[in-house]
């Protein structure tokens, strides 16, 4: 699909913020993405609707992840990476990282 082909080529700038599979942020607590998959710590990523589910992102000193969740303010340059505990996410706060399409 053409999702595929307008991926960025070179590294980008993201602005990354966490999440957790709570009731409260999600709306349900049952872990289940809006690509069907159960979140996992170290692979789940919601990303913007421009990046098709599937797609892995290696973001600098973090890792590789698939995008596998959206989420009503996940536009633009905005990403959100799945972690386990409250404590974990407000403890990632908002973060400006690099990040390529792998």
């Amino acid at each position: 699909s053409s999702k595929w082909e307008n991926l960025p080529k070179e590294k980008f700038t993201i602005n990354a913020s966490a999440y957790t599979a709570a009731a409260d942020e999600c709306g349900k607590s049952n872990g289940i993405t809006a690509s069907g998959m159960k979140v996992e710590k170290n692979r789940t990523l919601a990303c913007p609707p421009q990046y098709p589910f599937g797609a892995k992102i290696k973001i600098e000193g973090y890792g590789i992840y698939t995008c596998e969740d959206r989420g009503g303010a996940i536009k633009g340059n905005k990403f959100d990476i799945y972690m386990e505990t409250k404590s974990e996410a407000f403890a990632f706060g908002r973060r400006n990282l690099v990040a390529e399409v792998i």
